[in-house]
């Protein structure tokens, strides 16, 4: 490449990685950040290619070369943040050891793939983003499969031949792995899924270096513009969703290999856009930037968790901290060529150390941190009975399935106090209640019933009131009352009430609410005085947990996976550790008051007097 073509090439790194660090940072504003990827790729794939048809290319120095690229520094990367995750989260290392030691194979992708982590500020690893760099390194060593041998002009059209023909099948197999609705990481981290978003150039590439497609100046920089308006566009709103697995992604892969395609040709008017400076610096330290990128957010998230750092003000530090960290890795490792030994010898040492302390002493699962208790007396105990020991032998050999435990470790790093064994699952699985709710009981019923399937999920919009006091009396297996209400309308203190009075002294759970701004506090105010009245309610509070996650509702506030992986969990942890006791009887004691609670309800479902319960 010549001096000019390197810094647009650079440009465009920084370009691209400027919309990927907004999609870890706002991903409910930026929902198609992450297209930015494809824009790397195919700016790899064209690099790659365009180098092979103009240079000699040997598939093994390539290979090798690539490596001593991209090792060294994610190799210091790994170990410096692990050491960091060890000194401040030790307890949690089984959660990320496996992404760490995965990273420096090239192969983090096929384990988030299998272990199911999305890409998100929120994620539980500070090396979920590897994904990327692995994904790289692999696509570039099935290029050195492909290139071995004698390079001829055939050989070079058998390439680019190859590369429309993998493009097309990794496509295909992303709308199938959408169809069959795996779980996200597997469709959009697996390779055989997103070969295309390399490879897909190589038959344009061929189609230039064949002196073809080499229309007016001003007929290529129209069609320029119109595929850069098109992809702001699709960054805003193409989510990783439907769109995207079935051609979404093909698709602008495609528009974005045209686009590169002009873009390296003389005389174009982006090529002054992707110069600016801003694009140019943070290009030419992209690697280092990205490397340290989740790493960053991750402790300055924890930091701020721990000083009680407001909303998301924590976020212009974690850039400012980013740009300083990536600066000093750029400086050692790019610029002055870190070969120091001893230095990645005691790197090695450190890792190893770690890594060999954490497999010796730490089980696959996170323990939970329990309370200490008081000394008790032991007494002689009956013999249990032998059904009852053959159940709790179950309940502690209970092994979840690997989706199942992917979303528990991911919750137990985010929230480390509702943290689940797996003797705690164990205990979930034999769990019975009734859970009644609105849409959002609906919408999360499936996590609810994948942690507790012997729970009854009962949920759908705009329920009245006597319809929970109803479905109450009807109840009669063991096990607590779990509601979750108002999140699609206003609640009146005297209809949340009674339908807790219904429960008759049951254990109960009120989960608070993230909803309509217009109803959202007098909801949870109203949950509040309700929980605080019984002392069989206990309340869960969704709302603290919830409310600032930029990656638990969609633009029209429908949860997302994690926030329903959350929803659950909170919910487990709940049932076992923070089970209200049940009592006799309402605690006002007047059950002639309520004797027909479900003929007083009906009378005020049509009711649109204002909540008599807030003069109380």
């Amino acid at each position: 490449m010549s001096i000019k073509e390197r810094k647009t090439a650079e440009g465009v790194k920084g370009f691209a990685l400027c919309f990927i660090l907004l999609y870890m940072a706002f991903s409910r504003v930026f929902l198609g950040g992450h297209l930015g990827y494809q824009m790397l790729f195919a700016l790899m794939g064209y690099e790659t290619f365009r180098r092979y048809i103009r240079e000699k290319t040997y598939p093994g120095p390539f290979l090798v070369e690539k490596v001593r690229a991209y090792w060294p520094e994610l190799f210091a990367m790994v170990a410096i943040v692990t050491a960091i995750y060890a000194l401040f989260f030790y307890a949690d290392m089984p959660l990320v050891r496996g992404q760490a030691l995965w990273s420096l194979l090239f192969a983090n992708n096929i384990f988030q793939s299998l272990a199911g982590h999305p890409l998100s500020i929120e994620q539980p690893s500070p090396f979920g983003h590897l994904w990327f760099v692995s994904l790289l390194m692999q696509c570039y060593l099935i290029f050195t499969l492909a290139i071995a041998g004698k390079k001829t002009r055939q050989k070079i059209i058998s390439v680019a031949f190859f590369g429309g023909v993998i493009s097309l099948i990794s496509a295909l197999i992303m709308g199938i792995f959408g169809g069959l609705d795996l779980a996200e990481a597997r469709i959009f981290y697996s390779p055989e899924s997103r070969l295309f978003s390399f490879f897909i150039l190589f038959p344009a590439v061929l189609y230039e270096f064949m002196g073809k497609g080499r229309g007016k100046v001003a007929n290529r920089d129209m069609a320029m513009l119109g595929i850069m308006i098109v992809f702001v566009i699709l960054l805003l709103f193409m989510a990783e969703a439907g769109l995207a697995y079935f051609g979404g992604l093909f698709l602008t892969s495609l528009l974005l290999s045209f686009f590169i395609l002009f873009l390296f040709r003389d005389g174009n008017a982006f090529e002054s856009v992707f110069q600016f400076p801003l694009f140019t610096f943070i290009g030419k330290r992209a690697y280092s930037i990205y490397l340290y990128s989740m790493p960053v957010f991750f402790f300055t998230k924890a930091l701020a968790e721990r000083l009680q750092i407001a909303g998301g003000l924590w976020i212009p530090l974690a850039f400012v901290l980013l740009l300083i960290v990536a600066q000093g890795s750029y400086y050692v490792f790019q610029v002055k060529g870190l070969s120091n030994k001893w230095v990645y010898a005691m790197l090695a040492t450190l890792f190893g150390g770690l890594m060999i302390m954490t497999y010796a002493t730490q089980g696959p699962e996170v323990m939970k941190r329990e309370a200490p208790t008081k000394p008790v007396v032991k007494t002689v105990k009956p013999k249990e009975d032998e059904r009852e020991q053959k159940k709790a032998s179950l309940t502690e050999r209970f092994e979840p399935s690997n989706e199942l435990a992917a979303a528990i470790e991911q919750v137990n790093a985010q929230k480390p106090y509702y943290k689940l064994t797996n003797e705690d699952l164990g205990k979930l699985q034999n769990q019975k209640g009734l859970l009644l709710g609105d849409g959002s009981a609906q919408s999360a019923r499936e996590a609810y019933l994948r942690l507790m399937p012997n729970l009854q999920v009962i949920g759908s919009e705009n329920l009245n009131p006597s319809w929970y006091v109803r479905r109450i009396k009807e109840y009669t297996d063991d096990g607590p009352i779990i509601l979750q209400i108002g999140n699609d309308g206003a609640l009146t203190f005297d209809a949340v009430d009674e339908i807790v009075k219904t429960a008759e002294g049951r254990p109960l759970f009120l989960f608070n609410v993230v909803a309509d701004p217009s109803y959202e506090d007098k909801n949870n105010d109203i949950l509040q005085r309700v929980a605080d009245k019984y002392a069989n309610v206990a309340l869960i509070d969704w709302y603290k947990d919830a409310k600032n996650q930029s990656d638990f509702y969609d633009d029209e506030g429908h949860m997302k996976d994690p926030a329903k992986r959350l929803m659950s969990h909170m919910l487990g942890h709940c049932l076992l550790y923070n089970m209200p006791e049940a009592v006799v009887k309402p605690d006002d004691g007047d059950k002639a008051k309520h004797a027909k609670t479900e003929e007083n309800l009906a009378a005020k479902e049509n009711d649109d007097v204002p909540d008599v319960g807030d003069s109380n």
